[in-house]
C-alpha cells in the first residue's frame, strides 16, 4: 500500500479513538507509517524498537549500515506532545553528532534536527498534523522520513538543514513584521501615503498632513503589537533596569560579556553599530539591505554611507566617515538595537544585554 493510500486509512483510525495509549499508537500508526515508508518494522537490521542508549530506551530506533541509529523516535500517550522526558533522546542524539529526533502521538508530528543548536525548539524544522493536513505530512515524510530519503541525507542532512533554514529565516520575518509596520506608521512612506490620499477621495495635498497624522496616531495607539504565532517561540531580548528612580535613558550594553557605558541612548546606539559593523563596509551593506528603516535613510557622500535616523542629535563615528543622528525615544531606541544585534545572530541575555537605567 503506497504512503498516500495509507494516510487517509491512518486518519481514519485517530477520528475514531481506537488508538489512546502508546501501544496501539505504535501498533497501528507508526508501524504501518514506517513500513510504507521503507522501514520494515520487522526486518531488525533496519528498525529496532525499544532501542537502548544511555540515557534510556527509545521508542525507535532507524538503523544505517552496520546498525548505527540514523533517527530516533520517541512516542507520547495521544493527548500530549510536551517534550518533557524526550529531552534527554534529543541530547542523546545531538550528544553523537548531527542526527534526526522525531517526536510523535501519532497525529501530531514534531521533526528535530539534534546537533545544530542549544535549544529544542530552534531545532525544530518541520511540525505538522494528520488531522488538519494530510498532504503535507506526506510530503514531510517522503522527503525527512523515508528510508531512501534518510539514507540519503545521511551524514550531512542536507534536507533537514534547508528546511530548518527556511523555517528560522521565516520565524525571523513574522517575529520583525510587528515592529516594521509600527516604524512605517511612525514615518510613513509616500507610496503608503499616496495610496490612502487616493482611496479616501482627498483632492488637495494639504490632506497628506490629516494622512500622515492618523498613521502616526495609529502607531501611538498601537506602541505594543502582539508577536506573529510561531511553532518555535520568538527572540526575547531581556533589559536590565536600575532599582533607583524609573527614567528613560539607554545607559549601555553589555556585548560578548564585556560592559559598555554611555551617556545617552543616541551614544548607546551608535556605538553597538560600531562595535559590530567596525569599518567593515560590507557589513554595514549587509544591515542596510537588512533594515529597510535604515535603507530610506541612507545617502552616499564621497563614497561613503551617510545615514540619518531623525534630526535631533548629530555624532560621527571615530573610525569611519558614517553619520548618525537620533531622535527616537529610548523604547524605540532599544527595539532598534534589538533588530541590529538579531542581524547579527546575537544570543539574546548571553551575547548581548541592553541596560537602561
Amino acid at each position: 500500500m503506497s504512503l498516500s493510500e495509507l494516510l487517509p486509512i491512518l486518519r481514519q483510525r485517530l477520528e475514531a479513538g481506537v488508538c489512546t495509549d502508546k501501544a496501539d499508537i505504535r501498533s497501528y500508526l507508526i508501524n504501518p507509517l514506517l513500513d510504507a515508508l521503507g522501514w520494515t518494522t520487522s526486518d531488525p537490521l533496519l528498525v529496532k524498537q525499544e532501542f537502548p542508549t544511555t540515557v534510556g530506551k527509545a521508542d525507535y530506533a532507524l538503523l544505517g549500515t552496520g546498525g548505527a541509529p540514523l533517527a530516533i523516535i520517541e512516542v507520547k500517550q495521544a493527548d500530549s506532545l510536551a517534550v518533557g522526558s524526550a529531552a534527554r533522546f534529543f541530547e542523546y542524539v545531538g550528544s553523537n553528532g548531527m542526527g534526526l529526533f522525531i517526536l510523535t502521538n501519532g497525529a501530531q508530528w514534531q521533526f528535530y534536527l539534534a546537533g545544530v543548536a542549544r535549544d529544542i525548539p530552534e531545532s525544530c524544522f518541520w511540525s505538522g498534523s494528520m488531522h488538519i493536513d494530510l498532504l503535507a505530512c506526506e510530503v514531510a515524510f517522503e522527503r525527512h522520513l523515508a528510508h531512501s530519503a534518510v539514507v540519503r541525507d545521511h551524514p550531512d542532512f542536507t534536507s533537514a538543514l534547508s528546511a530548518l533554514n527556511e523555517r528560522l529565516t521565516r520565524q525571523r520575518a513574522q517575529v520583525r513584521l510587528p515592529s516594521l509596520w509600527l516604524e512605517l506608521l511612525r514615518d510613513p512612506d509616500s507610496i503608503l501615503v499616496d495610496a490612502l490620499v487616493e482611496a479616501s477621495g482627498m483632492a488637495y495635498e494639504g490632506h497628506r498632513d490629516d494622512v500622515v497624522h492618523f498613521l502616526q496616531g495609529q502607531a501611538d495607539r498601537h506602541e505594543t503589537v502582539p508577536e506573529a504565532p510561531i511553532a518555535v517561540p520568538p527572540v526575547r531580548w531581556r533589559s536590565i533596569r536600575s532599582q533607583r528612580a524609573p527614567s528613560t535613558r539607554l545607559s549601555g550594553f553589555t556585548l560578548h560579556g564585556k560592559r559598555y557605558n554611555y551617556g545617552s541612548g543616541a551614544e548607546t546606539y551608535m556605538a553597538l553599530i560600531e562595535r559590530l559593523v567596525g569599518s567593515d563596509m560590507g557589513k554595514f551593506e549587509s544591515l542596510v539591505n537588512a533594515l529597510p528603516v535604515l535603507a530610506q535613510y541612507v545617502t552616499y557622500s564621497a563614497g561613503k554611507p551617510r545615514v540619518k535616523i531623525g534630526s535631533l542629535v548629530h555624532a560621527r563615528f571615530q573610525s569611519t566617515n558614517w553619520f548618525v543622528s537620533v531622535s527616537y525615544s529610548t523604547k524605540a531606541l532599544c527595539k532598534r538595537a534589538e533588530r541590529v544585534a538579531n542581524h547579527f545572530g546575537l544570543v539574546p541575555g548571553h551575547d548581548l544585554v541592553l541596560h537602561v537605567e
